[in-house]
């Protein structure tokens, strides 16, 4: 759907939810990529409408969604103490297996077939 109700919709959609996260923490928790900042056109498109942005697009640095995807991954296997859980299933149904080195060492290796990826 391109213009009308449905832009206008998603931009007002985007308005509050900036407003209910501006005052938390979860912005912060992300891990940001190490890029300079967009610049203002590319943030408005991408992540705010251009209604109340001005003040918050100086310093805003896109998120690293691939790092933080990892993250958030590695995160939920080592709560899960090398039981089953989200992240082990979640993880084997794409054929990737999650095995604790050990219970004092808090690194992780992921086996790809042959190939064995220690995070740590």
């Amino acid at each position: 759907m391109t213009g009308g109700w449905g832009d206008d919709f998603m931009h007002a959609y985007s308005d509050v939810l900036n407003r209910e996260l501006k005052d938390t923490t979860l912005g912060r928790s992300f891990v940001r990529a190490n890029e300079n900042p967009l610049n203002k056109d590319e943030v408005r498109y991408i992540f705010l409408s251009a209604s109340n942005a001005q003040e918050d697009m100086e310093d805003f640095t896109p998120v690293d969604v691939d790092v933080n995807l990892v993250k958030s991954l590695l995160d939920s296997f080592s709560s899960q103490q090398g039981l089953l859980g989200p992240a082990s299933n979640l993880l084997g149904l794409t054929g990737l297996q999650l095995r604790p080195v050990s219970s004092k060492d808090k690194s992780v290796k992921i086996y790809v077939s042959n190939l064995c990826v220690v995070f740590g």
